[in-house]
C-alpha cells in the first residue's frame, strides 16, 4: 500500500491511524496544561481465533487520562501535504506506536464486535454514563472477517448501534 510515497503494509497503516486517532483524543483532552477525563477508551486487537486489551490487563475502558500518562513510542513519518495551490510542503509526523503492526493468523471480527458489544452495554448501563455523549466505535482493521459472513457480521454490528445513552445510540 502506497502512502504520499511511502510504502507501508496493511499493518503498518492500521498502527498509524489508530496512533494518530488516540494521539488527537489525547490532545483534545488537555486544558490549561492537564489531561481531563473527557472520555473512556477501550482499545481491542484480534486475531487467530482471540481479542484481546492492547491497553491495560484487561479489556475494560480507561480514562483518557491513563493514556495520557504512559510513556509510548513514537514512530515519525515522513509525508507530503499538498496544498491549495498545488504546492507540497514536506512534514514529518511523529505518531504514537499504540498498536504495533502485526499482521498474522485469522480476523475474528465477529468475536471482537460481540465482546465490544458486551463492554459497551455495561458502560452504558453505568449510572454515571446514562446521559454521557454515545460510545463512538471504531474498528480499525487490515483483514476482512474470518468467523462470520455477512449477514452474521450486520447482525452483530445492528446490536452495537442498538445501544447508546439518553444522548444518542452507539
Amino acid at each position: 500500500m502506497m502512502l504520499n510515497g511511502w510504502k507501508l503494509s496493511k499493518a503498518e497503516v492500521v498502527s498509524m491511524v489508530t496512533g494518530r486517532l488516540i494521539d488527537e483524543l489525547i490532545m483534545r483532552s488537555c486544558r490549561d496544561g492537564r489531561h481531563r477525563h473527557y472520555y473512556d477508551i477501550a482499545l481491542l486487537g484480534y486475531s487467530g481465533d482471540e481479542v484481546y486489551p492492547l491497553f491495560g490487563k484487561e479489556i475494560k475502558f480507561y480514562p483518557i487520562t491513563a493514556l495520557a500518562e504512559q510513556d509510548v513510542e513514537k514512530v515519525t513519518y515522513a509525508l507530503d501535504y499538498k496544498t491549495l495551490n498545488g504546492g507540497i510542503i514536506p512534514l514529518h509526523d511523529k505518531v504514537s506506536l499504540w498498536v504495533k503492526p502485526d499482521a498474522k493468523g485469522a480476523t475474528p471480527m465477529y468475536k471482537m464486535i460481540n465482546s465490544v458489544t458486551n463492554l459497551v452495554e455495561e458502560w452504558c448501563a453505568n449510572e454515571e454514563n446514562k446521559d454521557s455523549f454515545p460510545p463512538l466505535v471504531f474498528n480499525i482493521t487490515d483483514g476482512e472477517a474470518s468467523d462470520a459472513n455477512y449477514d452474521m457480521l450486520r447482525s452483530a454490528a445492528n446490536r452495537l448501534r442498538n445501544t447508546g445513552t439518553s444522548d444518542g445510540k452507539t
